[in-house]
């Protein structure tokens, strides 16, 4: 064997090598284009499914006078539950109807995606309803569907409402039930349907889930303790989507959207692509970045025609306002309003 003999055998080692690195890398680029397309085609189903079963609310028009959109990107989320027992029935969202804004959420979604504050107004504060003069906030969906709606609390809170979504009982037990289970600092005690709500933390599914929102006659201050039970609920969905980096997973995301897709009506502005690529920006809160709190009002009353109404503190939603104008809510949202 002469001295070169080594050496071309060695050169016929590499070249082999590479050949085999070059093959491997070929195939796994074959393999990651392929699990790139099945997740695209993935996302863009669940996308279409749940744009397909969920109601379009109409759009939201623009009017003389409206707020115009934040120059800094925030974002204002007018989040509705319908107090019907019944699915969702678009024409009375779109139009008037007799179903009734349940619960009442303003969601403000910091320009840095470094917060989300969420305003409660309760559904029987006495406001000026456009067209239709003073009544409790909670008849605009009725009288005038999303649209009207958004136009009250326009005018209520002085910011501009971005998207609607209207979200009937069952889309609560849906969305929990999706999550697994969440948990809830409780701060009153009571009983509904058989099912015990003790004091302090709580872990509920989706049925305990719908029955913990939903009671208020349990309560000396009804409304405004669900209230705060509402907000309970929406701090442990959040903490358990955030706890689990469940926004860092486009599909988990995408999992979520589509089972409460069928629960749902938004307006016809804001795609699924739209809530999931919000939801993804996100990713980089904590549970602690997630605050509430409930519309300032002086208390309750009677309006001129005999109803029971809560009045609004003019004075301190002077202050409600400039928050939403300067993107400062969570200075409020922490003086626990």
């Amino acid at each position: 064997m002469t001295d070169t003999q080594p050496r071309r055998q060695l050169r016929s080692a590499r070249h082999r090598r590479r050949v085999i690195v070059r093959a491997l890398m070929a195939s796994t680029g074959l393999v990651l284009v392929g699990v790139v397309v099945v997740v695209a085609a993935f996302a863009w189903s669940t996308i279409r499914s749940a744009e397909t079963a969920m109601d379009d609310l109409g759009e939201l028009p623009d009017y003389a006078g409206r707020p115009a959109a934040p120059a800094d990107g925030s974002v204002n989320l007018l989040l509705l539950g319908s107090d019907s027992r019944r699915p969702l029935d678009v024409d009375e969202l779109t139009d008037a109807g007799p179903q009734r804004a349940d619960t009442i959420m303003v969601a403000h979604v910091a320009a840095d995606r470094r917060s989300v504050d969420l305003m409660s107004i309760p559904r029987d504060t006495w406001v000026d309803v456009p067209g239709h003069g003073p009544a409790k906030v909670n008849a605009a969906l009725a009288w005038g569907g999303a649209a009207l709606e958004a136009r009250t609390i326009e005018g209520l809170t002085g910011a501009r409402v971005d998207h609607v979504a209207v979200v009937d009982f069952s889309g609560v037990q849906s969305i929990v039930a999706t999550l697994g289970a969440v948990r809830v600092e409780n701060e009153v005690a009571f009983t509904r349907n058989g099912r015990v709500f003790a004091e302090g933390p709580l872990t509920l599914d989706g049925p305990s889930a719908l029955d913990y929102v939903r009671e208020r006659h349990a309560f000396a201050d009804g409304d405004f303790q669900r209230m705060r039970n509402q907000q309970a609920l929406v701090a442990g969905i959040a903490d358990r989507l955030l706890s689990t980096q469940s926004l860092t997973d486009p599909a988990r995301v995408a999992a979520v959207v589509q089972e409460a897709a069928g629960h749902v009506g938004v307006d016809d502005s804001w795609t699924t692509g739209d809530m999931i690529g919000l939801a993804v920006s996100l990713r980089h809160l904590r549970p602690a970045d997630v605050t509430s709190f409930t519309m300032p009002v002086t208390g309750t009353a009677t309006s001129p025609d005999g109803q029971s109404i809560v009045t609004v503190d003019e004075a301190s939603l002077a202050e409600v306002r400039r928050a939403f104008a300067d993107d400062d809510l969570t200075a409020i949202s922490r003086q626990g309003r």
